[in-house]
């Protein structure tokens, strides 16, 4: 059967990821650890002890920044130093350039991990709602990949057809449980290699590849 729907992650794929402390593609939250004067050690182990709950929609961003507050080491405030947190959220354009080549032949569904401050953030930051047809957040719905059930959820929210749809994620356990529910999966590394899955799977013609 023909794809006619594709699912994208968001956090590492086409925008940054949520974590605060990671400096790598799409995620260097440096400046933010030197503005505040927190290590990157004390900030890792802050975010990971509240990243379960923010993303489960249990607890939100606002929860992180009072316990990350103590820590603040520089005369910055702490208002400044999320400001430039927000600054750093970005996303990569040749992505945001090939998906917006993608909607004109496919239906696009976002699914991502993400807080609820930190998805509104997103949506109104790079405009996910005229990208997406609809943008799905484990915070809003309480539950999370690699879960099954957030894609049971979103298949039937959505009245996508598995057969018919592709997931794009970064993660293995959330491409494994993806195929568990019978929907063919990408796992992404890049846009080169992206772009050469989806051409196997003849979703795209050979031209697009360069």
């Amino acid at each position: 059967m023909k794809i006619d729907t594709i699912i994208f992650d968001l956090g590492g794929v086409l925008v940054s990821d949520a974590t605060i402390y990671s400096k790598k593609k799409l995620c260097d939250f440096s400046e933010v650890l030197k503005l505040s004067g927190v290590k990157y050690n004390d900030a890792k182990k802050l975010w990971i002890s509240h990243w379960h709950n923010m993303k489960y929609g249990n607890e939100d961003l606002s929860n992180f920044w009072k316990d990350f507050k103590p820590l603040i080491k520089t005369d910055f405030s702490l208002s400044k130093v999320i400001k430039k947190y927000e600054s750093k959220i970005i996303k990569d354009k040749d992505m945001f350039l090939f998906a917006n080549k993608l909607k004109k032949s496919f239906t696009l569904f976002a699914l991502a991990n993400e807080s609820r401050t930190g998805i509104d953030l997103k949506i109104k930051k790079f405009k996910l709602n005229s990208l997406f047809k609809k943008v799905y957040c484990s915070a809003y719905l309480n539950m999370a990949k690699p879960n099954k059930d957030i894609f049971k959820y979103v298949i039937k929210d959505s009245k996508i057809d598995i057969n018919k749809t592709i997931f794009i994620d970064n993660q293995i356990e959330n491409i494994i449980a993806a195929e568990s529910v019978g929907i063919k999966s990408i796992l992404y590394k890049n846009i080169k290699q992206l772009k050469k899955d989806l051409y196997k799977f003849k979703l795209i013609d050979k031209k697009d590849l360069l």
